[in-house]
């Protein structure tokens, strides 16, 4: 090798040339180099002491108490340096054999291929969780239907709480549900059974933007605001019938019936001046419903009589669901041609101008048509003046009479002297009937604000006992949106004519393989092409008992079984290729090893360990076989670990884990420390994890087979099985045979959690994607959001099986699953 053209060796961490005196190459455990001056100044980990990490291989080695310069100098690297005449002036990018990993994989961890990919994205998720109430949460007990044509439109249903959630949500409350979507292909009989959340966000995402911006305000305002009725969230039924949760609101209309302040005998169907304040007290509460709406951004256009009722502490409160319920209404009458005198007649108090935008279709997006508070002002009115006519006729004839005639002949004295015949002439009351009769101008920049009509009252009531006050509403110029002619009203026509579409795209593309799951979407605005897919499964039929583990082998799966056989099948066609026999004993353990030649290493009951050679020619017999105990007592290897081509780890009943080489498959060591069987086994970056019946994980130094740490209380009277361990970059999870999983990144316990309903005897985690099986015969796709100090787990999705999960794999794109039933399903 000519030296002339070498590069000259440097630090990979402050780029500096080795030399024998300042920038001197030491070699740590893991078989790196790094300069002195930057060892010293790695940062030591806070939970395992006298350690530091890699900056290459990220692995866990220990550090000398005396220093740096108690490791080892790279002789090697110095020599080099010596020797070469070239100096290098700028880093190079030389490759060091050191860089490749203990731990060797037929898996890329790049998992993109993934196909349980969700259609939204983290922040979406973190926006919307906040408003999804659980499932088990609500149970809806009934439901009313109005005559219409989209019989979904008019659809509401009561429910009742069935335990406490986040303090909003009390057991046994009662809440109304209103209909807002409908996704008929997230429900129904499918292999892949997406979990509620999943459903939910899918659904929402599925809408259009301006639909979701709206859900939000509204679900926003009602949460901050004491005169509108509380929106606790969404709820979705079992049918796929996404739903907003609103407070019951007790009384509607007739809880805002004056007929009782009537005194006929005085003032002959006048009211009394006890009356005259309890109306106006009430016209100031829908005032200040008004205002904290327009606050937010939001105008309402329209509104009815049952828009208010009376809460809990007797105070008037805007009803959102029947507002939204109303505003449907009136969305079905104008596609019906209704007319404005129709609307009146049925109690439908809708602004002229938005009537003529809504018949016209001038909407926002399409004709440029800006809302105006005061379209809010009209419909004030209206609802204000229905509510003191003494008979329904009166006020059809009057609100019919303004609607059929052009505001140049019905001038502002004769609705003023209507309306002041209503108030009983009392000139108490001349500016508010003034300001009520200004609200019915067709003109809309001519009407009063609502904060203008709420000060009136206020000042006509301020000797009056019923006094009220309204501090920090800041109304926004212009409407960021208004209900009733925005897209909320219309969601579920929206969202159902895109399902259908789907459904028919989605029947076009079954096959003759077994299919289920769920269809994509078809170009809707915000659903995306990343939705959950169909998804295909095989069915891998040949072994005699239950499925005990999987590996991948180059093209080939094997599985390991009761049945004493190891499989051996196809990845291209999935066909069964051979079985590999010679055990007397139950495998339980199966373990894939990239050594000088790929190996294939089984383990069973019986305490012995069989090597078979897998490529580049199938064999039949074992090349080495052993027996690892005789210890009476104690039988079975229960799991197996492999550290690149150096050393094999065997976990067994007698509690001991015995390190093998894997060069003449001699025995190295024994490690003891775990008080009960050792149940599974994984390695990763340098350590190797053992969980154990006694309940704890174990952390062991791969360069020095000595222990590192205890995860986990093996002292505890609730202590659960280890049943499985998965390990992928920093994180380890552990499962427990109480069906939870423990999470820990560094030593630092992330996240436990009580996933499945039974014992998790199966876990793969891959990537983002954490898989788990066991008892309750289902796998549970889990997906894994890292965050500073936690790892929050989000269920993607369930897939049932007919018999115990036994054995998971993911690899090649596919999920493979071991039952009990001797089956292996393949999911893609």
């Amino acid at each position: 090798m000519n030296t002339m053209e070498m590069d000259i060796p440097e630090c990979p961490v402050c780029l500096q040339v080795y030399d024998p005196h300042q920038v001197i190459p030491r070699v740590l455990a893991c078989g790196h180099s790094l300069c002195q001056l930057c060892i010293v100044n790695l940062p030591s980990h806070d939970n395992f002491a006298g350690t530091i990490r890699c900056p290459q291989c990220n692995h866990l080695v220990p550090f000398p108490p005396q220093g740096p310069s108690a490791l080892p100098k790279n002789i090697d690297l110095l020599r080099l340096v010596r020797t070469s005449a070239n100096p290098k002036t700028s880093p190079g990018n030389g490759s060091d054999p050191h860089l490749k990993t203990l731990a060797n994989s037929d898996f890329d961890d790049n998992c993109s291929n993934v196909r349980f990919a969700r259609s939204f994205d983290a922040s979406f998720y973190e926006t919307w969780r906040e408003y999804v109430i659980p499932s088990e949460a609500i149970e809806a007990s009934s439901s009313s239907t109005t005559k219409g044509s989209d019989e979904f439109v008019d659809m509401q249903f009561e429910g009742r709480v069935m335990f406490s959630w986040r303090n909003w949500l009390k057991k046994d409350q009662e809440v109304s549900l209103l209909p807002v979507a409908r996704d008929s292909s997230l429900s129904g009989s499918q292999r892949l059974r997406l979990s509620y959340m999943t459903r939910v966000m899918e659904m929402l995402n599925r809408l259009r933007k301006e639909q979701r911006e709206e859900l939000e305000l509204l679900l926003k305002a009602s949460m901050l605001r004491r005169r509108l009725s509380r929106t606790y969230g969404l709820w979705m039924d079992s049918d796929g019938v996404l739903m907003l949760v609103f407070e019951r609101i007790a009384h509607h209309g007739s809880a805002l019936d004056f007929d009782f302040l009537v005194d006929s005998d005085e003032l002959q169907g006048g009211f009394s001046e006890h009356g005259l304040e309890m109306i106006l007290r009430i016209g100031l509460e829908l005032c200040e419903a008004f205002m904290e709406l327009h606050a937010e951004g939001i105008a309402i256009g329209y509104l009815g009589p049952s828009c208010f009722g009376i809460d809990e502490l007797g105070l008037v409160v805007l009803d959102l669901k029947n507002v939204l319920l109303i505003g449907r209404g009136i969305r079905m009458f104008l596609d019906q041609d209704c007319t404005f005198s129709d609307l009146v007649r049925a109690q439908k108090f809708l602004s002229p101008e938005l009537f003529n935008a809504l018949s016209n279709d001038l909407l926002p997006s399409r004709g440029g048509f800006s809302f105006s508070f005061k379209s809010d002002s009209w419909t004030l009115a209206c609802v204000f003046l229905h509510l003191i006519f003494n008979q329904k006729s009166r006020i059809e004839e009057f609100f019919c009479t303004i609607c059929s005639r052009s505001d140049e002949t019905v001038v502002l004295k004769e609705k003023l002297a209507y309306i002041m015949e209503l108030l009983n002439s009392n000139k108490q009351f001349e500016p508010l009937g003034y300001l009520l009769s200004k609200c019915l101008d067709y003109d809309t920049e001519s009407r009063p604000d609502v904060i203008d009509i709420w000060r009136c009252m206020r000042t006509d009531l301020i000797e009056s006992p019923w006094n009220s006050t309204v501090s920090g509403l800041v109304t926004q110029e212009e409407a960021v949106c208004c209900l009733v002619a925005g897209e909320l009203l219309v969601l579920s026509n929206t969202v159902e004519r895109t399902m259908q579409k789907m459904q028919k795209k989605s029947d076009s593309h079954l096959s003759s393989v077994e299919t289920s799951g769920n269809g994509n979407t078809d170009g809707n605005d915000e659903g995306g092409s990343n939705m959950v897919p169909d998804m295909e499964s095989l069915t891998l039929d040949g072994h005699h008992d239950c499925i005990t583990g999987l590996a991948i082998c180059g093209d080939y799966l094997l599985s390991s079984s009761f049945d004493k056989t190891i499989g051996v099948w196809s990845l291209k066609d999935f066909s069964h290729v051979q079985f590999l026999k010679g055990h007397g004993h139950r495998i339980v353990a199966l373990l894939v090893v990239h050594a000088k030649e790929t190996l294939c290493v089984s383990g069973d009951s019986g305490n012995n360990i069989f090597v078979w050679t897998i490529s580049p020619v199938l064999v039949h017999e074992p090349i080495k076989k052993w027996s690892e105990h005789n210890d009476w007592r104690y039988s079975g290897v229960h799991a197996l670990a492999a550290s690149g081509a150096n050393y094999l780890y065997s976990g067994s009943g007698d509690k001991s884990i015995k390190v093998w080489s894997l060069e003449d498959y001699t025995l190295i060591c024994t490690m003891t420390g775990h008080k009960s069987a050792v149940s599974s086994m994984a390695v990763k970056d340098g350590i190797l994890y053992s969980g154990s019946w006694d309940g704890t994980v174990r952390l062991w130094w791969i360069n020095s087979h000595t222990p590192l740490a205890v995860l986990g209380d093996d002292a505890s009277s609730s202590v659960s099985c280890v049943s499985a361990l998965s390990v992928d970059h920093s994180i380890l999870v552990a499962s427990y045979e109480n069906g939870s999983i423990k999470m820990w990144r560094n030593g630092v316990l992330l996240n436990s959690e009580q996933i499945n309903g039974g014992a998790i005897v199966a876990l793969e985690m891959r990537s983002k994607w954490l898989f788990t099986g066991g008892w309750d015969k289902i796998v549970n796709i889990h997906e894994l959001q890292e965050r500073e100090f936690d790892v929050d787990i989000r269920p993607v999705g369930v897939v049932d099986c007919d018999t115990v999960v036994t054995s998971l794999l993911y690899g090649n794109g596919k999920l493979f699953i071991g039952l009990s039933g001797k089956v292996i399903k393949v999911w893609s």
